[in-house]
């Protein structure tokens, strides 16, 4: 039969344990909230990369751990960098932007990662989502005669303004215009002659490709290729 003694030391235990469960609750819902309050963000809604030269991307963020180190990762795996939050838990720094394992026009989301792996244990992730392009041409189909209409596909040009190629045999001989970039990345689909007029008095021209209405070698952004008796 259980003394008093033994029922009093019974209930003072189990205070102990219902007091230690709250703790550890407590504990894991300020983790949780740490978690779910640190935020990233980029500068830009769209990243451009050219063969040449690869976009810088700013990330800023909050609610990181004072002093902790955050990893920085994308989702494709072309992002890594690491930074050191700051005394109020504010991270912000440039690095690389995505680079889209692709060549051809287009645009591709990735997932930007920040992870602070505290002292305590705890983990604090924050997640934002990040566009980017390349800086790139082509045609579909691939070869075709200078007489054929092509599909022509264009990425990483301004929004809003016209693209234009520029035919070049010494000298500019020749532009045609195939329509405005839309969108953040700066996409278009054209159907358009490989030369304008179907006829050109060449075999071959240097084509430059920029957004400039009249031909300026230094325009910006810009891709210079070849025109032959096939395309590219």
């Amino acid at each position: 039969m259980a003394s008093c003694g033994d029922a009093v030391a019974g209930r003072r235990r189990a205070r102990r344990l219902v007091l230690c469960t709250a703790t550890v609750c407590a504990t894991a819902g300020v983790a949780a909230a740490q978690a779910s309050a640190a935020t990233i963000s980029v500068d830009r809604p769209c990243y451009v990369s050219s063969a040449q030269q690869r976009a810088s991307m700013t990330v800023v963020g909050s609610g990181f751990g004072p002093g902790d180190t955050v990893e920085i990762s994308s989702s494709d795996g072309s992002v890594g960098a690491m930074t050191t939050a700051s005394a109020t838990g504010t991270i912000g720094f440039a690095t690389g932007a995505p680079v889209p394992l692709f060549t051809k026009p287009g645009q591709k989301t990735v997932t930007l990662t920040a992870q602070d792996f505290t002292p305590a244990g705890a983990q604090i992730t924050a997640t934002a989502a990040v566009t980017a392009a390349p800086l790139a041409v082509s045609t579909k189909p691939a070869r075709a005669k200078f007489t054929h209409k092509v599909t022509w596909m264009f990425s990483g040009f301004e929004s809003g303004k016209s693209i234009f190629a520029h035919y070049l045999h010494k000298k500019p001989v020749a532009t045609q215009r195939f329509g405005k970039a839309t969108g953040p990345c700066g996409l278009l689909k054209a159907k358009a002659l490989l030369f304008p007029g179907g006829h050109p008095h060449f075999k071959s021209y240097r084509v430059q490709i920029d957004d400039a209405k009249r031909y300026n070698k230094n325009a910006s952004p810009r891709i210079d290729t070849k025109l032959g008796t096939f395309f590219f």
